[in-house]
């Protein structure tokens, strides 16, 4: 029992030495002069600017477009769309003769869509010639489009008039 109070003792007084390091003062803080604040400069009026403006009798500002809210913008937007297209039909109307067939508007890929043939799964390394000399056997042929893709490689499918 004499050995274990011994030892609590030299725990207690080495935990006591321990504890007064932890609480021991840091040295002073270190006084440093106050802040000096520079003086501002005092406020003053407009009056010293005055001289800068514009004279408002002489030129007068320019007015200020009306304002329009988002159901008026739509509205005024929708109605310049209708003059639009009323303007471009009625040029189209002028333009139109019933006498003469009307333009393909399918480019280059045929002038009349009922003696059209379309023509798929080509192989991807048949070229227009290779098609153009196989069907040419059956009679002559007025257009051949091989459709490509960007890189001018076949798509598989053809139109042949």
């Amino acid at each position: 029992m004499l050995v274990h109070f011994a030892l609590t003792f030299t725990r207690l007084k080495l935990n006591s030495t321990v504890m007064k390091a932890m609480f021991v003062p840091d040295a002073p803080l270190e006084c440093k002069p106050p802040v000096v604040k520079r003086k501002m400069p005092p406020y003053s009026g407009m009056a010293s600017c005055v001289a800068h403006f514009e004279d408002a009798v002489a030129n007068p500002p320019p007015p200020r477009p009306p304002f329009e809210d988002v159901l008026q913008r739509k509205e005024r937007l929708r109605l310049e769309a209708e003059e639009e297209h009323k303007a471009k039909l009625a040029d189209s109307i002028a333009a139109w003769d019933p006498l003469k067939p009307p333009k393909p508007t399918n480019g280059d890929i045929t002038s009349d869509a009922y003696k059209t043939l379309y023509v798929a799964r080509i192989s991807y390394d048949t070229t227009a010639h290779k098609l153009r000399r196989e069907f040419e056997q059956f009679g002559p042929l007025k257009s051949l489009r091989l459709v490509q893709d960007k890189d001018g490689e076949c798509r598989g499918y053809a139109f042949l008039e």
